[in-house]
């Protein structure tokens, strides 16, 4: 995950053309390497003892949810869902996994979900492959150590939580890199920008990373340790005065005052009732309606649009973009289809597909919605076809693409906030909305904002 490639906007027909260009190499690329050990056969690992867990074999295969005593195999993609935790007891009781997933409100490190893969261990207490998010695991020995064999974006990592007690975090997030632009065919693969960071939250652990060894110990000492996909592992670990907010009793209480539980009752209710964890989901944004409180309703979408990305349910996903009743639907789909296209170089490839296979978009006109998901360079932001393009799309005939266009201007040009366009308004006010935007941007410039910043 090493290789990036600076993208630079050109000329409105040109930026079409390359859209179009990295949407069909990626539909060729083969997904980043994962580090997975070869197949073997599929046993307990362990039991899950408390949460919300959901499990599937495989890709083209549904999930299923895990019911507390219920078994988590080994070779199965094991999730939670963002803003819910599921514990794993590890078969023979040395360890403990819990999956954290993740709500901006509670932790401003990029993660959501969290989704691992765990195998049968053999030389070590627990063997994990984590695909995404955040990760607490836990010495639950009587007495000794706890050996962790950790994998992720093809990096084995060793861990030794050193006594009872000793407990340690793992994030990973992937975000492709700003400006970045595909081309047909590529001149070199270029993959989404990974970040990991490794804390100690109590005890002691000896880590290893490679030939390297280091001693990482909970707050206030040396308790955190990074990687990124451009620069590696870090040089050392750093200190940490103490834990972060999530982690501490607090985040809990805090958690508790945003009624994610209760919030998230309906989806629970259709799970009871057997039915998937997709239908659950759908069950949550429906009952969002019925909220009477509109910041709550609002969250309760999110917690269901957030939540079709962990499950790959692009259909539900991608009619939250296109949804003209609810604007934060929208948003909160923008937001987690840019997270979901950073979890491999492969996920660009598989959106564009789905929209012309599936949604029946014209090739172009699904290349642009996946360009819009990515983010504009510093190159970009100094050409005036960026504007003109961005406006430009406000007129589109379709509301994704309105949406997208209007997610970037509002962020780009602050100047631009007190213009009332809504992508889902009457033609007549779209339009008056666009006449404001040219008027802040006329056709060839580059908005104030960006030219007293440089």
């Amino acid at each position: 995950m090493n290789d990036r490639m600076p993208g630079r906007l050109a000329l409105p027909a040109t930026a079409l053309l390359c859209a179009l260009a990295f949407a069909a190499a990626l539909c060729r690329a083969d997904d980043d390497p994962k580090d997975k050990p070869p197949a073997e056969r599929r046993v307990e690992a362990g039991t899950c003892t408390s949460g919300t867990l959901f499990r599937r074999e495989a890709a083209d295969r549904p999930w299923q949810a895990v019911p507390v005593k219920g078994a988590a195999p080994t070779r199965d993609t094991l999730l939670a869902l963002p803003g819910t935790r599921a514990a794993v007891r590890l078969k023979g009781g040395a360890a403990e996994m819990v999956l954290w997933g993740n709500l901006p409100e509670l932790s401003e490190f990029p993660v959501l979900e969290s989704a691992v893969v765990l195998y049968e261990p053999k030389d070590v207490d627990l063997d994990l492959f984590l695909d995404r998010g955040r990760v607490v695991l836990a010495n639950r020995k009587d007495k000794g150590e706890v050996r962790v064999r950790l994998r992720f974006a093809g990096e084995p990592w060793e861990l030794v939580l050193a006594r009872p007690g000793t407990r340690v975090a793992v994030e990973l997030s992937g975000r492709w890199p700003a400006g970045v632009i595909f081309s047909d065919p590529p001149k070199r693969k270029v993959w989404p920008t990974g970040s990991l960071a490794l804390l100690v939250l109590e005890g002691s652990v000896r880590l290893s990373v490679g030939a390297q060894e280091y001693g990482l110990t909970g707050p206030p000492g040396p308790a955190l340790f990074s990687w990124d996909s451009v620069a590696g592992p870090a040089r050392g670990p750093v200190q940490r005065r103490e834990a972060p907010a999530w982690a501490a009793p607090e985040a809990d209480r805090k958690r508790a005052a945003l009624v994610v539980n209760e919030l998230l009752a309906p989806m629970f209710d259709r799970l009871r009732k057997g039915g998937t964890p997709e239908e659950g989901l759908a069950a949550l944004f429906d009952a969002a309606d019925r909220q009477p409180d509109a910041r709550r309703a609002a969250l309760a979408r999110r917690l269901a649009v957030d939540g079709y990305g962990a499950l790959d349910d692009l259909p539900r996903l991608l009619g939250a973009l296109g949804d003209a009743k609810h604007a934060d639907a929208r948003e909160a789909a923008v937001n987690a289809l840019r997270h979901w296209l950073g979890r491999s170089v492969a996920q660009p490839g598989k959106l564009y597909q789905f929209l012309v296979r599936q949604q029946k978009y014209p090739p172009g006109q699904a290349a642009i919605v996946v360009q819009l998901l990515h983010s504009f360079g510093d190159d970009d932001l100094r050409q005036p076809q960026t504007y003109d393009l961005l406006t430009a799309y406000l007129r589109h005939a379709r509301l994704p693409i309105r949406e997208l266009a209007s997610w970037h201007l509002y962020r780009l040009v602050p100047a631009g906030r007190n213009i009332k366009y809504d992508p889902a308004g009457t033609e007549a006010e779209r339009e008056k909305a666009y006449r404001a935007w040219k008027k802040l941007i006329p056709d060839g410039q580059v908005p104030k904002d960006v030219r007293d910043n440089e």
